[in-house]
């Protein structure tokens, strides 16, 4: 009896015959992706005070400034900074989801203090 000779042919990576699913490209995760990344780049705010009797220095605050937070700027959403006695910071939700929660903490990255990024109040975000 002659043996046939049959080259044996590994699988690559030792994936084997089993087809792995890429979970990404599903339509269900692609919606969920879609669903919570922000709707544009973020816009800086446009202060319209220029009485500086009122305290508002809204003109004073850069880019930089902003870029020191380490929270994002999105055009959807909408917060209010509030200090406490402890130089922290606290940080409201949009006014009609958690208005009520308040979490404080810091605000700013290592190395910067709230004095540092001289935050004002900020009306509203174009």
């Amino acid at each position: 009896m002659e043996f046939q000779e049959k080259e044996v042919i590994l699988a690559p990576n030792r994936r084997g015959c089993k087809k792995i699913s890429d979970k990404s490209t599903w339509k269900r995760e692609v919606e969920k992706s879609k669903r919570y990344v922000a709707k544009g780049p973020p816009k800086i705010p446009q202060c319209v005070h220029r009485n500086l009797k009122q305290g508002y220095k809204c003109n004073e605050l850069t880019t930089q400034d902003y870029r020191s937070w380490h929270f994002k700027f999105n055009a959807s959403k909408r917060f209010f900074l509030r200090k406490d006695k402890n130089n922290k910071t606290g940080i409201k939700g949009e006014p009609n989801y958690v208005y009520e929660v308040i979490n404080y903490g810091n605000v700013c990255k290592r190395g910067k203090s709230y004095e540092n990024i001289k935050p004002t109040l900020i009306l509203e975000f174009l």
